[in-house]
């Protein structure tokens, strides 16, 4: 019997907006199972005292400042993901007003990190040193 040659997806030639909606697609569409597998923390109280236990955190783009720069001091060790905005979260995962999840540690959770972790807030915070004078521009 002839064998027919299977037909894949070649995701590096689909243009980069298809490829990334393509992408965060399948992240969303495991989203309702995370609170059903009971591996969703909700609340910062909730998040310090489980913070043994989490895999990683996910910030909403619209959080404060302020906010956002606790979240990274207090949470140093682990990875923290910033995208989505207030009203999707709420259409995801259900919760109102809620700007910061945790997701404990489960395969799940690895899953959803996996197709996240372009999004890393912990590694784009440079702190510049003001103490150092550039040699250069000084007069001679």
């Amino acid at each position: 019997m002839r064998q027919l040659p299977r037909l894949t997806w070649r995701l590096d030639l689909l243009p980069p907006m298809r490829y990334q909606y393509l992408m965060n697609r399948n992240v969303e569409r495991l989203f309702p199972f995370t609170r059903r597998a009971g591996i969703l923390v909700v609340g910062r109280q909730n998040l310090l005292r489980g913070k043994k236990r989490l895999h990683f955190i996910l910030m909403t783009c619209d959080i404060s400042d302020n906010s956002r720069r606790e979240i990274l001091h207090d949470f140093a060790g682990i990875p923290i993901v910033q995208c989505y905005h207030v009203d999707e979260m709420e259409q995801f995962f259900g919760l109102h007003n809620c700007k910061v999840l945790g997701f404990s540690r489960s395969s799940l959770a690895v899953s959803i990190f996996r197709e996240l972790k372009v999004h890393r807030a912990d590694c784009q915070e440079v702190t510049p040193d003001d103490d150092i004078e550039d040699e250069s521009s000084g007069t001679e």
